[in-house]
């Protein structure tokens, strides 16, 4: 249950940072749930311009980019078990602002994806995660996207926005996932979740 301050409404505290991310993620899956419905009927009734629904591009992205590529990295890492355990403190969730912010500013995506990963502010956390292992794990994972399902350097940013928020261990802790993946697609959100968020975490 959220905790509120009388007359004051919700409580910043990290109790309500992680519901109200919750929230959001529950909201989001619903959102997918009424596109992928809506997204099918479309495509039953016109096959010839049938497309994938959010949904399923986000599960794609997600085996393409990091459940495949995963044990190819690891090969080329010094350490992969020391490093593989940084990584997953906020690594995946911050590749995928990098990708986005490089699509978004139409700079090189690849520059953006090593920036992100090495100068994030979760990237402290990460001492092993340095130039040279974000150039491994860059090269990857750039490889696999190239060869993915999808031509994910064409499609729309909502489904890696998408998958950021889903990958990210803690968004209400991850500011530029806030920033970049969550608050773009607010939409996706009720009102009252919406409030909500902007109450506990500051105005996205």
């Amino acid at each position: 249950m959220l905790e509120r301050v009388p007359a004051h409404g919700l409580r910043r505290n990290q109790r309500n940072r992680e519901i109200v991310g919750d929230l959001a993620r529950i909201d989001i899956s619903g959102w997918l749930s009424v596109e992928g419905r809506r997204t099918r009927l479309r495509n039953a009734i016109e096959p010839s311009g049938a497309r994938p629904t959010v949904a399923e591009q986000v599960e794609a992205l997600a085996e393409g980019l990091a459940r495949e590529p995963w044990a190819r990295i690891s090969e080329d890492l010094p350490d992969p078990i020391a490093i593989g355990r940084e990584f997953a403190d906020h690594g995946w969730c911050d590749l995928l602002i990098g990708l986005v912010r490089g699509l978004e500013l139409q700079s090189d995506v690849r520059d953006w994806m090593r920036h992100v990963l090495v100068d994030s502010s979760r990237a402290p956390n990460r001492p092993r995660v340095d130039e040279d292992i974000a150039d491994v794990v860059v090269g990857h994972v750039w490889k696999a996207l190239e060869n993915g399902p999808y031509n994910w350097l064409e499609r729309d940013l909502r489904s890696l926005r998408v998958l950021a928020v889903f990958m990210c261990p803690a968004p209400e802790a991850h500011a530029e996932v806030r920033e970049y993946a969550l608050r773009p697609e607010m939409e996706m959100l009720s009102d009252q979740t919406r409030e909500r968020l902007n109450q506990v975490l500051g105005r996205l």
